[in-house]
């Protein structure tokens, strides 16, 4: 029993001088550590004490600018581009409507060759954006009212399909 005690007490010395050893250890490397620390605050430390000491560059003057007239004529140019603006939207607008017009008495003439005697342009002329077009028109020949569209490209009708209500409801 007495070898049990004496092993027992031989091994938790062991596990005490190991312990103590790796605190010592763990010890040395975080003093390292700060003195590695210490030594780079102390190396910032200086920098910054130089950089004081240091005079400081002379300020930079910049001329002194009148800003008025510049003011002036960009309130100018301002007014000058909304005139602009003005003439442009009524331009835009001029264009748009001989478009439809021309468009109108295109899609006309075409359907009084054919005999048509009353002609209806169901959309909106100013609208047509992009050619190819479907334009849809509602067209009168002989008393009977035909509804259809018309296809335009290049500033022409290009194809025309009208069907009669009673082709739709026998």
């Amino acid at each position: 029993m007495e070898v049990l005690l004496a092993s027992s007490v031989a091994a938790t010395a062991g596990v005490a001088v190991l312990l103590l050893f790796g605190l010592l250890l763990i010890f040395l490397l975080l003093r390292a550590r700060l003195d590695l620390f210490e030594r780079s605050l102390g190396a910032l430390a200086r920098e910054v004490r130089e950089a004081l000491s240091r005079p400081a560059p002379p300020p930079i003057e910049l001329p002194e600018v009148d800003l008025a007239p510049l003011e002036a004529r960009l309130a100018e140019v301002r007014r000058l581009l909304d005139v602009l603006a003005e003439r442009l939207d009524l331009v835009a607008a001029e264009v748009s409507l001989e478009r439809s017009v021309r468009l109108h008495e295109m899609i006309e003439r075409r359907f009084r060759g054919l005999g048509y005697e009353s002609i209806r342009i169901l959309s909106d002329l100013a609208a047509i954006g992009e050619e190819p077009a479907q334009v849809n028109v509602e067209a009168t020949k002989g008393g009977t009212t035909r509804k259809g569209y018309v296809v335009i490209d290049k500033g022409r009708v290009v194809d025309e399909k009208l069907s009669s209500s009673y082709e739709v409801f026998p």
